[in-house]
């Protein structure tokens, strides 16, 4: 035989083969679910129909009936057949649904199936063909749970103190609780760990759960990331929890620090001061550092002197346990009080108070004048001094007399505001003769004021007159009385 005839015999034989299989196709149809469609819980319903040829095409001659039906998964990683379903006493020409549940507790993921048709010919039970239908996709992706944080907030954490977190979790339909973790990311090194977990006991399906945590972290300054996590179980028809999913929340921030400790230097509480301009010291202590080994601390002055406490300057920089030196200028008033704020770095948040002091600023000078006697008088007996000293702070007022120009050595101190004063012949020994007289006055932040020397004359004779009249009547008073 020349091989152009085999060659046309086979292409013969092919030809019938594709026309036989093209009078005799079956239908595979995907029924559920939809392309694309997602499963919440990694057990897969997978349904399809196959549809004999003889069904519409039966010539009375060859008739054909559904034998079985395979389902075809990639779950495991490979395309392959999972399940068959045989079909028990098929009937000729009959359509059979199947129903396909044996994919289950499913990884998350996307995956492709599809069911295989088979039948064979009714008469000589001969098998004729199988066929698939379009593959379909479906998504396994679980339910989640839905957790909250109820508190804290993003905030602050002073001096490392331990802090409340409570987390609440509520499952999907048909799952249940089995643990909330309370997870922390310290100083965002991008590694989270379950600081904490809560295990259920008793599992319940549908039941919230509210789980508490305490989070305490001393270990120097932190940025604390946390959130807080939900696993949910699936309860499957034997009873046993076999698929989970988890759910977290949104992240939260902790700043965990411990504020430094502030201490006022000088000047010493409820101080005087003759200027307005003052030298504060203070230093902050603190056992923070910085990667160098110093600690970089910002500062500023807080006062009341408008009535209501302020803060008053910009930030100042100060190094861990090293005495700062500032001044500033304080309004002309007694009785202001101030304190020194102490934080960390730039982070106005965290902070810490010296105690308060007081500090009085007079600086303004006190002011004198004596009104009598005038300069040049001539005093026959007794001196009065009269003078008028001005100061809202006076603390002292000093009487010199004497002879000479600058020779004053005899001195009367007068406190208050007393405004006259009486020199008393019979304490001091008055000569005739010249005598100046001056005032110092003094307030309490030191500031001082001298008047100008009065010059009177004290005319001896005169005086000594008059004391030997006033002693001559006390005799004659004392004689009165013996009588």
């Amino acid at each position: 035989m020349k091989k152009s005839q085999v060659k046309s015999i086979v292409i013969t034989t092919l030809l019938s083969i594709l026309i036989i299989s093209l009078a005799y196709a079956l239908s595979s149809t995907l029924l559920s679910p939809n392309e694309g469609a997602q499963d919440n819980d990694g057990y897969l319903d997978l349904r399809g129909k196959c549809e004999p040829t003889s069904q519409n095409e039966a010539d009375g001659t060859t008739e054909f009936n559904i034998t079985n039906a395979t389902l075809y998964t990639d779950v495991s990683g490979t395309w392959k057949a999972n399940e068959t379903l045989a079909v028990d006493s098929s009937a000729r020409n009959q359509t059979y649904y199947f129903n396909f549940t044996s994919v289950n507790q499913t990884a998350e993921g996307t995956y492709l199936w599809n069911i295989e048709c088979n039948q064979q010919n009714t008469s000589d039970q001969t098998k004729i063909n199988k066929l698939f239908s379009t593959n379909r996709t479906i998504i396994v992706n679980y339910a989640k749970p839905t957790v909250t944080i109820n508190l804290p907030d993003n905030t602050y954490v002073l001096d490392g103190g331990p802090t409340s977190v409570q987390c609440v979790a509520n499952p999907s339909s048909g799952w249940n609780i089995s643990q909330i973790d309370f997870k922390t990311n310290h100083n965002d090194l991008g590694t989270w760990i379950a600081n904490s977990s809560h295990v259920v006991a008793t599992r319940a399906l549908g039941t919230q759960i509210t789980a508490n945590f305490l989070f305490n972290d001393t270990d120097k300054i932190k940025r604390v990331l946390f959130s807080c996590s939900a696993t949910q179980f699936k309860n499957a028809v034997s009873g046993m929890f076999v698929t989970s999913s988890e759910k977290s929340t949104t992240n939260r921030t902790l700043i965990i620090q411990s504020p430094p400790n502030v201490s006022i230097l000088s000047p010493t509480d409820n101080n005087w001061s003759k200027f307005q301009r003052v030298n504060l010291n203070w230093t902050v202590v603190s056992q923070l550092t910085n990667k160098s080994g110093a600690s970089p601390f910002n500062t500023r002055i807080w006062t009341n002197e408008t009535g209501e406490w302020l803060p008053r300057t910009g930030l100042i920089g100060v190094i861990n346990n090293t005495p700062i030196s500032y001044h500033y200028t304080f309004p002309e008033q007694t009785a202001i009080r101030w304190r020194i704020q102490g934080f960390f770095g730039n982070d106005q948040n965290v902070f810490n108070f010296s105690i308060n002091r007081t500090i009085n600023i007079d600086a303004t000078n006190p002011t004198a004048l004596i009104s009598s006697p005038t300069d040049g008088s001539i005093i026959n007996g007794t001196v009065i001094i009269t003078f008028t000293a001005t100061d809202p702070n006076i603390n002292s007022i000093k009487i010199f007399f004497g002879m000479g120009a600058a020779n004053f050595t005899n001195t009367s101190y007068v406190s208050g505001t007393t405004t006259t004063h009486t020199i008393n012949s019979s304490k001091y020994t008055i000569n005739e003769g010249n005598f100046n007289i001056s005032l110092l006055v003094d307030d309490n932040s030191g500031r001082t004021f001298q008047t100008s020397n009065i010059t009177i004359t004290v005319d001896g004779e005169k005086l000594a007159k008059g004391l030997v009249r006033d002693i001559r009547k006390q005799v004659k008073n004392q004689k009165s009385l013996r009588r």
